[in-house]
């Protein structure tokens, strides 16, 4: 028995595929992983706190590989990332000292699930609408669509044109901002770590293309480092308050190393709109699950049908969404080689050979 807790048995084969599939998904979205795995290991009856610490203990290693690899691709905007690691610090402990405030009143996991549910709604419907509408342009421009550049938001143009100093000019990107908005994402980053247990990954990608405006594929390998940060911070302090199941962990992490190396080598093959599509679908369907497991706890666990949705949807959806990937590296190898594929999917994918 992994967990130690008297009546609790998770199969090691549900942490294997666990690991798997979001080690796939955060290779190639970027995002640590913590908005998949936190609400997966509360789906199967890990209690909320350590729930949060298992998964930010874990977060940590698997972003760490993660930078490694996407550092080696050229990826990552390390300035940008060091400036936005450093901002969050704050806003892990004040995320923490609310996590630890709602357990005092007995509502943590209603608190931790409603507010994981109204994050990931808004950041995972916003994301897949806007990259229908970009999708939907690369469509109509047909093969002129290899010659655009990337475009910034307006959001992010509105926020550049904010020169509050000092300003800070990163080099990777192409990018001089505000030195008080990069501590404001940061800090905003931070507490949802600290109160959500996740390392903020799937917050960092979305804020860095459509509010800082760089391309996708370089804000999937610069967030894994404000992910390593906070999550090093946070997870620490969970482990020393005896609250990280170091065997359920180090079992998830075994097969998501690999999972990160496979993720991370599509990134190449296609668009920063096909990335943001998956991130944005894969928010969705986690945020399906911890609905139900919300509907659960507040039903006072009296229906027991939707804690067997909540398992179905948020185990499938993992699956599904690793699926997802290995479909489109599949597809991208075919286009690549000059063979037909769908005439949907084109956009989704960088030039022939």
């Amino acid at each position: 028995m992994l967990t130690n807790i008297p009546g609790l048995e998770i199969p090691v084969i549900t942490l294997l595929l666990l690991g798997l599939s979001i080690g796939v998904l955060s290779g190639f979205t970027g995002v640590g992983g913590g908005f998949f795995v936190t609400p997966a290991l509360i789906v199967m009856g890990l209690p909320v706190t350590l729930a949060v610490g298992t998964s930010l203990f874990w977060i940590f290693f698997n972003s760490l590989a993660g930078f490694i690899i996407h550092r080696n691709q050229g990826n990552s905007d390390i300035k940008m990332g060091i400036y936005i690691a450093l901002s969050s610090l704050i806003g892990v402990e004040v995320g923490i000292q609310l996590a630890l405030y709602m357990r005092t009143l007995g509502v943590q996991d209603v608190a931790i699930l409603s507010v994981s549910i109204g994050l990931m709604t808004f950041i995972g419907a916003y994301t897949i609408i806007e990259s229908l509408k970009r999708k939907d342009y690369l469509d109509q421009i047909g093969e002129e669509r290899h010659l655009v550049s990337y475009l910034p938001t307006a959001s992010a143009n509105k926020l550049r044109a904010i020169q509050l100093p000092p300003l800070v000019h990163f080099n990777r990107s192409g990018v001089t901002v505000s030195l008080w908005i990069i501590l404001i994402l940061g800090f905003l980053i931070g507490v949802s770590t600290g109160f959500i247990g996740t390392g903020g990954g799937f917050i960092i990608v979305p804020a860095l293309v459509y509010l800082m405006g760089i391309p996708a594929v370089l804000a999937v390998g610069t967030s894994t480092m404000p992910v390593i940060l906070s999550s090093l911070y946070g997870g620490g302090r969970y482990l020393l308050s005896g609250n990280v199941v170091i065997p359920v962990a180090l079992v998830i992490l075994s097969t998501s190393i690999p999972g990160v190396i496979y993720g991370a080598s599509v990134t190449k093959y296609v668009r920063g709109v096909t990335i943001r599509m998956v991130l944005g679908m894969s928010i969705l369907i986690v945020s399906a699950g911890v609905i139900m497991k919300l509907g659960w706890f507040v039903f006072d666990k009296s229906l027991p049908l939707l804690q067997s949705l909540a398992n179905i949807v948020t185990i499938g959806g993992m699956l599904f969404s690793m699926g997802t990937v290995v479909l489109l590296k599949s597809i991208s190898r075919r286009y690549r080689m000059g063979k037909r594929i769908p005439l949907w999917s084109e956009s989704l994918f960088q030039q022939r050979l």
